[in-house]
């Protein structure tokens, strides 16, 4: 199967390049439609675009989709879809489309498979589309589905008038500020009769003229029939019956109780939650994706425009929520076995993808450690560290932070999770004799999902054999749980499962569900927490990255671009994403810091102490206080309307102070209110924009350096919507803000009107000329890209050595990057490098070199990176 699965891999039609597109409120596919011809000409092949199937109203971002068989209308439904297609196939390009199995929106009618969940309870033929454990509450909730989105208490809710039952487009529905919710067709048949009678005292007569279809509106399965179809004498008592009930808390109360589902207050969701969410999103329930049929049913036109080959390139989000990503993938590669898939898998540091997976690689956060970690200078580390442990007096490794926010997001974010998992294993104890408190049970799963040292593992319960990579960290997750739980004999009996040993419904149960526990639990603990509360250099807190590992080596590096030539050649090389906390230039720039810790050091403490006097009762921390200078370093110049949200999010994250559950308006206020006061100074603006006039240029380097290792190692290269320019940007929503196209189209042209940039303007016309020169290189020498261009290093010789990164691809183009510029000094001096035999000419700026050495000087003395193609004469 293995040997099959990557034959076709060979086949795949992959992207050349790719380019991500947000699409959203105000710009939707003709907006996108207006791009093609500039993406075009800067070489792009396919258009990545964000998820467009109908979504929540005014989404932001597409992945909370309500409706899977629809196209958006809020971006301009399937015509302008199909307009959009069209114009793509007329310059040769194609689109990627992200799709989202996860999981479905849950906050709107529109989801009218929820609605019906809610309306019938595990009646509805869709109840068993979503991850529901009806029992799981029993008998405190008798099978209903928890609900919890009152932000006040239920009975003073009720007293209040906070929940109405409202005429709607389903005669009745229950009201609570923007929610909607169906009554159950019992209730409201009997809510309806009522009005009936009222309306007419001899309601066996047949029904007027004027008021048709009330039988049958009474008698239909659900939905009864729309309100204005009732007739208006109708609609008036039932309007009367309506205001009486909202007017008698009793009398709602008791109608409300013979629901399919129970209102409660938001903050129940981390503890009693019956549903699997997307992380700790209630709004977002999971779906079962293992059933055929829900799979069949949620991707049903996926699977068309596969099967008729409209679409060709697939990225799959959050692949590891699911119960069955082998099969669920299968399934894609069975329908288009030609399609090129990458999915959004986060690897460890030393973790690989399923080899049986039939994918062509991932999103690329894999590569965007790599390459940042290559541009980072570790000889910085100790200093770095000593820094941020004197002036935060933060003592701890990353990896205790880590450990300690899991434990922590476990047992209060992700409680309901645990709590279902507890459940089950009390039911296999009991059935096996053996006897253990709740609490026990409850500590060996918190203590064995936190070990974990991945997002997730991939045994199957009816597998043979474990696959020896999930084998090795489930024994790394049970070593570590061993030392902090003091249950050996619960442990041994989880491991055990894990590692195949899952015969019954039960096991098979508890198995699927701690795997797909142990990846929120990382997403939520690590990338949502750990990174917002170990701060010694934020451009290593990144998806994909461990803080706690600072920088790769060269050789390093190469040997994984080997390895990925050879694995996963048309993997997806990403360095800017929709969900990245700082964008590529921001990363570049603060990773310079560690090449001048001391001045960076000098400078901290110099600040802190002229800052003290805008201190308010000793808030922000002092860690909030160092990631602040931080981000003004890495971003600035920034607007406060850019910086404060940016600022509130990181410390909510953290929730060391304050948090999205329980927000405090004092700690944010002040954190705010520094950072304002320090802005205002202007004896410290002054400092930074002089320490960051020191860094602008060589972060520059290091972001071309980066640009060019992306353009040209093994992989697709991404460029995330804006990035093709200088961009500094926060995380999201900041990173999601609108692009000025209309600048990047002007700037093309002047590059196609034949101006040649400097390398460090600040317009980044060198960053858009190195990406079209270099994707051009692609599109005349796809051999050299795609499964046979091999990649092979090419050391540097002399005192600059540690300074150059080049490689060659099939022997045919020769990339040089530079790394650590301000810790070089300028000087290349004897710097050489040794090229292949031939001739070499710079697709830079045309310049010819023949071997077998060259002086680095020579080669990088009009652009900071170099990008050599062979003569073929």
């Amino acid at each position: 199967m293995v040997k099959a699965i990557r034959a076709s891999r060979g086949r795949a039609a992959a992207p050349s390049a790719t380019y991500r597109i947000q699409l959203g409120p105000g710009f939707g596919f003709a907006a996108a439609r207006e791009l093609v011809g500039y993406l075009s000409r800067l070489g792009i092949s396919h258009v990545y675009l964000s998820p467009y199937l109908q979504a929540t109203g005014g989404s932001g971002h597409g992945y909370d989709i309500v409706d899977p068989h629809r196209v958006s209308a809020d971006l301009g439904g399937a015509g302008e879809l199909g307009l959009l297609r069209e114009a793509l196939r007329g310059v040769g390009m194609a689109e990627v489309v992200d799709t989202v199995p996860n999981h479905l929106a849950v906050g709107s009618r529109e989801n009218r498979w929820w609605w019906d969940v809610l309306a019938r309870g595990p009646a509805s033929p869709y109840s068993a589309y979503f991850d529901i454990d009806w029992q799981q509450l029993a008998p405190a909730l008798g099978n209903r589905l928890l609900v919890p989105i009152l932000r006040g208490r239920y009975r003073h809710l009720l007293a209040t008038g906070g929940i109405q039952l409202v005429p709607g487009p389903e005669a009745v529905e229950v009201a609570y500020l923007g929610w909607r919710l169906p009554l159950s067709p019992e209730s409201l048949s009997s809510l309806l009769r009522r009005a009936a009678g009222a309306a007419d005292p001899t309601p066996s007569q047949p029904a007027a003229p004027d008021e048709p279809g009330l039988g049958e509106a009474l008698d239909s399965a659900f939905g009864v029939a729309p309100r204005a179809a009732l007739g208006d004498g109708f609609q008036a008592t039932l309007g009367e019956l309506l205001n009486r009930l909202n007017r008698d808390p009793p009398a709602l109360h008791a109608l409300l109780s013979s629901q399919h589902y129970q209102l409660t207050n938001w903050r129940s969701a981390n503890r009693h939650l019956n549903y699997r969410r997307f992380f700790d999103v209630t709004s977002l329930a999971g779906l079962r994706m293992e059933a055929p049929e829900v799979l069949a049913d949620r991707d049903r036109l996926l699977l068309a425009w596969l099967e008729t080959g409209q679409v060709t390139a697939v990225r799959v989000d959050h692949i590891d929520g699911l119960w069955d990503p082998l099969g669920y993938l299968s399934r894609l590669h069975q329908t288009s076995p030609n399609a090129w898939v990458v999915t959004e898998k986060i690897l460890a540091v030393d973790e690989h993808i399923p080899a049986t997976w039939p994918v062509a690689g991932t999103t690329g956060y894999d590569f965007l450690r790599l390459v940042g970690g290559v541009l980072l200078d570790h000889r910085g580390e100790a200093a770095m560290t000593e820094l941020y442990s004197e002036f935060t007096g933060e003592q701890d490794s990353f990896d205790t932070v880590r450990d300690s926010a899991k434990r922590v997001v476990l047992a209060q974010i992700l409680d309901s999770e645990l709590e279902r998992l507890t459940t089950q294993l009390a039911q296999i104890c009991a059935r096996e004799g053996r006897v253990h408190r709740r609490s026990e049970l409850r500590r060996a799963l918190l203590e064995l999902v936190a070990s974990f040292p991945v997002y997730r593992t991939y045994v199957a319960p009816d597998a043979a054999t474990v696959d020896p990579e999930s084998a090795t960290r489930i024994q790394e997750a049970l070593a570590r749980a061993y030392r902090s739980c003091a249950d050996r004999d619960l442990l041994r009996m989880l491991g055990d499962l894990l590692l195949g040993s899952a015969p019954d419904r039960p096991e098979r149960q508890l198995l699927l569900g701690l795997q797909q526990l142990t990846g929120p639990a990382m997403a939520k603990g690590v990338e949502d927490t750990a990174f917002y509360r170990y701060l010694r250099l934020i451009s290593l807190n990144e998806v994909g990255d461990d803080p706690g590992r600072f920088g790769v080596p060269v050789e390093a590096f190469h040997r994984a671009m080997q390895e990925r030539q050879e694995r996963w050649p048309t993997s997806l090389n990403a360095t800017s994403t929709h969900d990245t906390k700082r964008s590529e230039d921001v990363r570049a720039r603060l990773h310079l810091l560690a090449e001048v810790p001391s001045l960076w050091a000098d400078s901290v403490r110099r600040w802190a102490a002229h800052n003290d006097h805008h201190r308010r009762r000793g808030m922000p921390s002092r860690n909030d206080e160092y990631h602040l200078y931080q981000t003004l370093v890495g971003a600035w110049p920034i607007t406060r309307e850019r910086l404060h949200p940016a600022l509130v999010k990181s410390a909510r994250e953290a929730k060391t102070h304050t948090s999205w559950q329980r927000p405090d308006p004092a700690y944010e206020g002040a954190l705010v209110g520094f950072a304002d006061a320090c802005l205002d100074d202007r004896v410290f603006a002054a400092e930074l924009a002089a320490l960051v006039a020191h860094l602008v240029g060589p972060g520059r380097v290091n972001s071309l350096s980066q640009t060019l290792i992306k353009l040209t190692a093994p992989g697709v290269p991404d460029i995330y919507q804006g990035t093709e320019l200088w961009d500094h940007s926060l995380v999201d929503p900041d990173n999601r803000r609108a692009v000025d196209y209309g600048a990047r189209q002007r700037l093309l042209a002047e590059l196609e009107d034949g101006a040649v940039p400097d390398a460090l303007a600040d317009s980044g016309l060198s960053k858009l000329w190195l990406i079209r020169n270099a994707l051009r290189v692609r599109a005349e020498l796809p051999d050299a890209f795609g499964p046979r261009g091999a990649y092979r290093p090419l050391p540097a010789l002399g005192s600059g050595s540690d300074h150059v990164l080049a490689f060659a691809r099939l022997e045919k183009v020769i990339a040089v990057a530079q790394r650590l510029p301000l810790s070089r000094g300028g000087r290349w001096g004897d710097t050489i490098l040794t090229l292949p035999p031939g001739r070499w000419r710079s697709q830079l700026d045309g310049r010819e070199f023949a071997g077998p050495e060259v002086m680095v000087a020579e080669l990088l003395d009009a652009f900071p990176v170099a990008l050599l193609v062979r003569d073929p004469a």
